[in-house]
């Protein structure tokens, strides 16, 4: 009998190994034991595991999404965080201080104005992935006011004219409507 080491992954053919091989793997866990035997047909063998992570980490913010404008100061933030040697989880609001999270979702109670929440994952080799949303919170309704038509009496023929102005801290589009037609919009 000569001396022979040989080994098998993941349960699978048992393969010589001579001195100084390497053995590539996929990405994932791993189960690999070595066996090694004497000339007097003595048998050991010693298995170990281990992961192959070639990738980072990936992280999406699935909520709210980019550019929304919410009407509420209490932001939902919904997301997934992956990697086969996930560690840590942590956000970032408007380029504050790190909070870390559990799971796949957090709140933030946040004022009025525009606002960004930047979401980050580790793994336990270094490596970080962000990924971030920029929103606007307006909860506030736009005002619009009126002047020149109080106590007004028009006949056929008379011309009055409408004077309003609108005031929004984050106006988007306005329709003025007559008799449900568009006369002015912007």
């Amino acid at each position: 009998l000569t001396e022979v080491i040989w080994y098998k992954l993941d349960g699978g053919a048992a393969n010589l190994l001579p001195a100084n091989t390497s053995i590539t793997v996929a990405d994932g866990t791993h189960s690999i034991i070595f066996y090694a035997n004497d000339t007097a047909g003595d048998i050991s063998s010693v298995t170990r595991a281990f992961t192959v992570d070639t990738n980072a980490p990936v992280v999406a913010i699935t909520s709210p999404s980019d550019g929304a404008n919410l009407s509420s100061g209490t932001v939902n933030v919904a997301f997934t965080a992956t990697d086969l040697t996930k560690d840590d989880t942590w956000y970032v609001v408007d380029g504050g201080a790190p909070t870390i999270v559990t799971g796949n979702s957090f709140s933030v109670s946040l004022a009025d104005g525009t606002h960004s929440i930047v979401v980050y994952c580790n793994d336990s080799l270094g490596r970080i992935t962000p990924d971030s949303v920029a929103f606007t919170i307006d909860p506030t309704d736009p005002y619009i006011a009126v002047s020149g038509f109080a106590g007004l009496s028009i006949q056929q023929g008379d011309v009055a004219y409408l004077n309003w102005t609108l005031s929004d801290a984050h106006p988007s589009t306005y329709a003025l409507r007559l008799n449900g037609q568009i006369v002015q919009s912007g």
